[in-house]
């Protein structure tokens, strides 16, 4: 995202965390990334790519959480009850994530 500019990302390392990955938005300039840390470098590279997905998401407004029960993706309210596997940006992020990965180690 060469043109967002003043973005920052505190990533955060915990080996006790639940799931894989999580972004957060505070802002559409901050943002942070929660990383379960694990030995399988590819699953935390991959984590990564698919988190960055959501920070690019968040940092250009294509989503915003509205409350537990809602967002907003690409101007469309998403009800969160259509469950995760189901997310727009979820699909996006999991596309890019061996997208990206793919040409990084091929």
């Amino acid at each position: 995202m060469p043109r967002m500019g003043g973005l920052e990302i505190e990533v955060i390392l915990d080996k006790n965390l639940e799931w894989h990955g999580l972004c957060g938005m505070i802002s559409t300039k901050e943002m942070t990334i929660e990383l379960k840390k694990t030995d399988d470098y590819k699953e935390m590279v991959k984590t990564i790519i698919h988190e960055m997905v959501h920070v690019k998401q968040y940092a250009r407004k294509e989503l915003k959480q509205v409350t537990s029960d809602f967002y907003i993706w690409k101007n469309e309210l998403v009800k969160a009850e259509i469950g995760y596997e189901n997310y727009p940006w979820e699909h996006e992020a999991y596309k890019l994530e061996e997208l990206i990965y793919n040409e990084m180690y091929g």
